[in-house]
């Protein structure tokens, strides 16, 4: 059992951290509900239908401890320090930048449509929404997306 744990956590360990650290845009906030994430699966032991479950059951336990950590009193109650040599391994710092700047729900839906490559069928199913809903927020952070590269392209 714990080689099959281990084979199923060095799968998703990627895609978990990316996820965290692209909710809350902090090195030391992202490996906290990272080992959240970790922590209740080897509490859970869940037992997987197919990689797509596990794949999404990874990703559901990501963000609702991502949206949990960033409430917490805690959370709210400290000053954030700006780690600027963060190592993550996305293709495009830049454009993580840019995602960085917009909101939270706009945030997780790109990263699942672009990083991950599911489709808004298949983010709506992880997320529990609708599929309607997610083309929504797709355009509407394509859109605010446009606008910050806009507005950087103009001050230079």
């Amino acid at each position: 059992m714990k080689i099959c744990q281990d084979s199923v956590i060095s799968r998703q360990k990627d895609m978990v951290y990316r996820l965290a650290y692209s909710q809350c845009h902090q090195k030391d906030k992202a490996d906290d509900i990272f080992q959240e994430v970790m922590y209740r699966y080897m509490k859970k032991k869940p037992i997987f239908e197919s990689f797509e479950h596990e794949k999404s059951w990874f990703i559901r336990v990501t963000l609702n401890c991502s949206k949990t950590f960033l409430m917490s009193f805690w959370n709210n109650k400290v000053e954030e320090l700006h780690d600027e040599d963060i190592a993550v391994s996305i293709n495009s710092h830049h454009l993580l930048d840019y995602l960085h700047k917009l909101p939270k729900k706009y945030n997780a839906v790109l990263y699942l449509f672009y990083y991950e490559d599911y489709s808004t069928k298949e983010i709506a199913q992880i997320l529990h929404l609708k599929d309607n809903y997610i083309r929504v927020l797709l355009n509407r952070a394509r859109q605010q997306l446009k606008e910050e590269m806009m507005k950087d392209e103009q001050s230079f």
